[in-house]
């Protein structure tokens, strides 16, 4: 069990120092740990033994860890395996977390031992200035010339889940052994520096006329209707239940028709991937032979679709389900129910203004006269339909 530090508000100042010192030195260890055994994941392959895609996958799933600082804890846990002088000198409690991750990027094994005594022998802020001041390989001291400092500036980007899934697709493609994936920076930096150095792109030939011209015609609403109802409402690739668009497989600038079977619901995800080449549709949707297949022809894992809800077919009635019959309706003229007598309900007394005197209902026009038809009249010479709720003369 993971000791706890004791927390209480109007601690003298002295205990306050204390217990920041004594959280940031367990902080730096969690840390270290966290880095270690993430690396030790990745590079053993343990995510498989524990039913996950990766090691991201489960530092999402378990350690509630998003993609971008999981890597970041993997390559700082692989540097650190390399690094036995700097890790030696994080576990021995002579370097803090923050100044060994502020050494890594300029620090390698030949150098190791220099900048570990220089840490030591500097504050925070000095080793930050000096490691500025350097580059990969450099020792303390070796900086640029002049003593100017490299400048690093911060670059934020917002991109949408394609744009991101296009951008770790390049990282992994940039990167030389897959358990070692570059990080931003180090995309970016072989990024610019392949375009630099690569000639200018020829122009594009002119694209040939295709033989069959394209469908210009809208889908008609029936089949569109049609499309929702087969694919029960959901994007057949994720069953994603909103944001749906309709799908030529046969692309429509190829003369794809607006038959059923060329047409598939899709969400606004997969249908944008579909058309960016990352995702491709093979066979009919309405055989229910549809495969779904990434840009390097790996198949997507799919999600089963919803259940259907069974109708039962009908049935010729039997005695068991056969209507109740219900007695012929007497004929007759309908007559309104009888009054309540008097002791049933008590009277009500006219209504009384603001003297205490009865005043008399006022009303548009004068109630009219009861003919001897509706007068009340027994209950017996009368039938009443409980079905219905009417009364019959009898």
């Amino acid at each position: 069990m993971v000791a706890m530090i004791a927390i209480g508000f109007g601690l003298p100042a002295h205990k306050v120092a204390g217990h920041l010192v004594e959280a940031a030195e367990r902080l730096g260890h969690y840390k270290h740990a966290l880095a270690f055994y993430l690396a030790d994941m990745q590079q053993r392959r343990l995510y498989q033994v524990t039913g996950h895609g990766s090691t991201v996958h489960f530092a999402e799933a378990k350690l509630e860890m998003d993609a971008r600082r999981t890597r970041e804890y993997i390559q700082v846990g692989q540097t650190l395996l390399e690094l036995d002088r700097v890790r030696d000198a994080l576990v021995d409690g002579e370097l803090s977390w923050s100044k060994v991750v502020g050494m890594l990027p300029v620090v390698q094994r030949e150098t190791q031992a220099a900048w570990v005594d220089f840490a030591k022998a500097h504050t925070f802020r000095e080793l930050r200035q000096e490691i500025h001041a350097c580059r990969p390989g450099d020792l303390p001291g070796e900086g640029s010339d002049y003593g100017l400092v490299h400048k690093r500036v911060v670059i934020e980007a917002r991109l949408d889940d394609v744009t991101y899934a296009m951008f770790e697709r390049v990282r992994m493609m940039l990167s030389d052994q897959p358990e070692k994936p570059l990080s931003d920076t180090e995309v970016i930096e072989e990024l610019l520096r392949r375009q630099l150095h690569e000639p200018a792109p020829a122009a594009k030939p002119a694209p040939a006329t295709p033989e069959t011209p394209p469908n210009r015609d809208p889908v008609p609403s029936a089949t569109e209707a049609s499309v929702h109802r087969r694919d029960q409402g959901a994007c057949r690739n994720c069953q994603r239940p909103f944001d749906l668009q309709v799908h030529h497989i046969s692309l429509r600038a190829a003369g794809g028709s607006n038959a059923p079977t060329n047409l598939v619901l899709l969400c606004g995800t997969c249908h944008a991937s579909v058309h960016r080449g990352f995702l491709s549709i093979h066979g009919n949707p309405d055989a229910g032979q549809l495969h779904f297949m990434s840009a390097d022809g790996t198949p997507v894992h799919r999600l089963p679709p919803r259940p259907r809800r069974a109708h039962a077919a009908p049935t010729a009635p039997t005695a068991a389900n056969a209507p109740i019959p219900y007695p012929a309706l007497p004929r007759g003229r309908a007559v309104p129910p009888p009054c309540p007598s008097p002791s049933a309900s008590p009277a009500r007394s006219p209504p009384k203004g603001a003297s205490g005197r009865s005043r008399p209902r006022r009303t548009g026009r004068a109630a009219p006269a009861q003919s001897p038809r509706q007068s009340c009249s027994h209950p017996k010479d009368r039938l009443h339909n409980r079905t219905s709720g009417r009364w019959f003369e009898a």
